[in-house]
């Protein structure tokens, strides 16, 4: 075997292992991003004044989370409870 196709071979072993490495490595980042985060709950109180009245207002939480499903697209989805029966 010349030194040219040892160069050759060896330019194209290098070439493979580092093309294996950057795929692996972009498969666990997609995995890592593909999971599903778990959102805080937001609690939203307020206060009204009316001239000299100040009436409290319902207090509402919302919970969520958010995903990425295999399509690339982001879904979030939140859900909202109020304390009253005015929301």
């Amino acid at each position: 075997m010349s030194s040219t196709s040892f160069k050759a071979f060896a330019f194209g072993l290098g070439a493979t292992v580092a093309l294996t490495l950057s795929i692996t490595h972009h498969q666990a980042q997609q995995d890592r991003l593909a999971s599903a985060i778990q959102l805080e709950t937001v609690y939203i109180t307020g206060k009204r004044a009316d001239g000299l009245e100040v009436k409290q207002l319902p207090t509402v939480y919302i919970t969520g989370s958010r995903s990425k499903r295999a399509s690339g697209a982001v879904v979030a989805a939140a859900q909202v409870a109020c304390t009253t029966q005015l929301c």
